[in-house]
C-alpha cells in the first residue's frame, strides 16, 4: 500500500467521524427542542382555517344570494383515542345530522361533553360570512388525548361541511411544532339533495359519510361535479401551531422532614412541614422572580425573641439575594436567573365598534403583554380577538319600490279621468 493510498483512507476516515459528529449534534439539539407528549405534559395550539370558495375557483352554481357562500362556526373536540366524533364509512350522529344540515351544534355539546368519554377540550371558532376568509381559536391536549376532530358546514348546501376527525398531534411520543392540510368536502349522508340550494330531502335510511369529489356523487346536478378535474381545488386549508407548554417545574423549597399535625374544622387532621420563619423559598408557580416568604399554619406562635435571634446569628435567603445583587456570588442567584418566566398579558380592551352599520360585520378588541417570556418559559397567548357583530335588523331598506309607484300611478288615473268630463 502507497503512501497516496493511506492519505487517502485517512482523509475519508476523517470526514466519516465529523458527518458523524455533526449528525450527533442535530439529534442533541433537535432532543433538546422537541416537546415530548407526556401522559402529564399539557400544550396549547393555535389552529387556524383559511377558505378559498370563491367563484373563480368553483363557478358551478356559485351561491350569489339567499344566502349567499359563507361558513358556520368551527366546532371541535380535543379527545382520546376511543373518541369519535365523526368518521368516513359510519352514519353521522344526531349531533353531527344537526350541524351538517342546519349548523346547529348544541347537539354536539350534549353528545360530546367536555371533559367526559374521553373528551378533553370543547372548542368553537367564529364563522366566517364570505366564501374566503379566516377564522382561528385557541385548542388544549395533553398526552391522554392527543387527537382532534372539528366540523365547519358549507353554508348553503344540504348537509356537506369540511373538517378533520381524529388527527393526531403526537407522532413518535413528540408533540407536533407546526401542521399544515389541505381540507376538502364531506357530506354527511343525511340528505339527498346535490345543489348548494337544495330543498330538505332526507336520506331514508342514512347513508355513511363520505368524501365529496370532482366525480363523485357522479349526478348531472351535483355542484361538486368538475368531470375535468381529477380532483377538487382546496377549498380550505388548516394550520396548527403550538403556542404553549405546561410542564411540572422543580421546587427549591428547603422543607425538613419533620413535620407538625395540625387540626382544620373542615377537612379533619393535615400534616404540614415545619418552615422556620427566616426560611425562604422559590415558588414553583412565579413569573417575575421575586422571593416570598412561606408560612405554614403555627408559625405565627414563635416568640418575637426566638425570630429575631433567628435573623440576627443566620441571615434569611432573602438577604442573600440582596447582597448577591450587589456581589453577584451565591447559589441562589443562580438559580433564579436560570428559573423560566412565562408570558403574562394584560385584560382584554373593549370590543372597537363593528365594522359595518348594517349587516354582518366584524370586531376585534386586544392585550398588551405585561411580563415577557425568558428562559424557555411559555409563549404568550393570542393578543387580538375577532368576532362577528351586527345585524340586518338594524339595515333601513325600501322594499318592493316599484308597487309603491303602480299605486301612485293608478291614484293619477280617476283624476285625469274626472278632469276630461268637466271640460266636455
Amino acid at each position: 500500500m502507497d503512501v497516496v493510498t493511506v492519505v487517502v483512507l485517512l482523509t475519508l476516515f476523517a470526514l466519516a467521524s465529523q458527518c458523524d459528529s455533526s449528525k450527533d449534534t442535530v439529534r442533541n439539539r433537535f432532543k433538546q427542542n422537541a416537546v415530548y407528549c407526556k401522559p402529564k405534559s399539557l400544550v396549547k395550539y393555535v389552529l387556524t382555517v383559511n377558505t378559498y370558495w370563491s367563484k373563480q375557483t368553483f363557478p358551478k352554481m356559485y351561491p350569489m344570494y339567499r344566502p349567499h357562500a359563507q361558513w358556520s362556526p368551527l366546532v371541535g373536540r380535543s379527545h382520546d383515542l376511543e373518541h369519535h366524533m365523526w368518521v368516513v364509512g359510519e352514519n353521522a350522529t344526531l349531533g353531527v345530522k344537526l350541524f351538517a344540515e342546519q349548523g346547529i351544534y348544541h347537539a354536539l355539546d350534549t353528545e360530546f361533553v367536555q371533559g367526559y368519554n374521553g373528551v378533553l377540550d370543547s372548542f368553537v371558532a367564529p364563522a366566517i360570512d364570505s366564501g374566503v376568509g379566516q377564522t382561528s381559536c385557541v385548542i388544549v391536549l395533553d398526552g391522554q388525548h392527543s387527537k382532534l376532530s372539528f366540523m365547519m358546514k358549507i353554508i348553503p348546501s344540504p348537509d356537506w361541511f369540511i373538517g378533520v376527525s381524529n388527527l393526531d398531534l403526537c407522532a413518535r411520543g413528540r408533540w407536533k411544532t407546526s401542521l399544515r392540510m389541505d381540507l376538502h368536502p364531506y357530506d354527511a349522508g343525511t340528505d339527498q339533495g346535490l345543489t348548494f340550494s337544495s330543498p330538505n330531502w332526507p336520506s331514508v335510511p342514512a347513508e355513511p359519510i363520505s368524501k365529496v369529489t370532482s366525480s363523485f356523487p357522479n349526478h348531472a346536478a351535483s355542484s361538486f361535479l368538475y368531470p375535468d378535474y381529477k380532483a377538487l381545488p382546496r377549498l380550505a386549508a388548516v394550520s396548527l401551531d403550538l403556542v404553549t407548554e405546561y410542564r411540572q417545574r422543580k421546587t427549591f423549597a428547603k422543607v425538613h422532614k419533620n413535620t407538625t399535625t395540625m387540626a382544620s374544622k373542615n377537612s379533619g387532621m393535615h400534616k404540614y412541614p415545619k418552615i422556620r420563619d427566616d426560611e425562604t423559598f422559590l415558588s414553583s408557580n412565579t413569573t417575575d422572580k421575586r422571593i416570598g416568604k412561606h408560612r405554614y399554619p403555627g408559625s405565627e406562635a414563635k416568640s418575637d425573641k426566638s425570630r429575631s435571634s433567628k435573623l440576627d446569628s443566620s441571615k434569611t435567603i432573602k438577604d442573600i439575594f440582596a447582597d448577591d445583587e450587589k456581589t453577584h456570588v451565591g447559589r441562589e442567584s443562580t438559580v433564579t436567573e436560570n428559573s423560566s418566566v412565562d408570558c403574562h398579558v394584560g385584560q382584554w380592551a373593549e370590543w372597537n365598534p363593528c365594522s359595518r352599520s348594517c349587516g354582518l360585520g366584524q370586531r376585534e378588541r386586544s392585550r398588551n403583554i405585561s411580563i415577557y417570556p425568558r428562559n424557555r418559559g411559555a409563549n404568550c397567548p393570542l393578543l387580538r380577538e375577532q368576532d362577528v357583530c351586527g345585524s340586518m335588523r338594524n339595515c333601513q331598506i325600501a322594499r318592493f319600490t316599484f308597487l309603491e309607484d303602480k299605486k301612485a300611478k293608478k291614484r293619477m288615473r280617476p283624476e285625469k279621468s274626472n278632469l276630461g268630463r268637466d271640460q266636455t
